[in-house]
């Protein structure tokens, strides 16, 4: 529903496929407070998906699915570290 990156954005994102990819990069609101995350899911026309991502009741980004109506999606929760979100600057690790 939403990724939280250790350079100060929230990421709201679809991967259709690992090469058609959209984000939605935010300012990351007040770090040390609680925050809602919403994600509303709708069949558009019997064929496409839409994929409305919400953060403290206020809509952030629409995204699309083409051809995703009665396909399987998946949720996945995970804590991630590095990638695309950065290094936690420890120098000399291997990890």
């Amino acid at each position: 529903m939403a990724e939280w990156k250790g350079s100060g954005k929230i990421s709201f994102n679809t991967f259709n496929t690992s090469s058609i990819v959209v984000a939605h990069d935010v300012t990351h609101p007040s770090p040390n407070d609680w925050h809602s995350v919403k994600t509303e899911i709708r069949d558009e026309n019997g064929k496409n998906v839409s994929i409305a991502f919400y953060l403290d009741g206020k809509l952030q980004t629409v995204q699309y699915g083409p051809d995703n109506v009665e396909k399987s999606m998946y949720f996945i929760i995970n804590l991630q570290m590095e990638g695309s979100s950065g290094s936690p600057g420890l120098k000399g690790s291997k990890y």
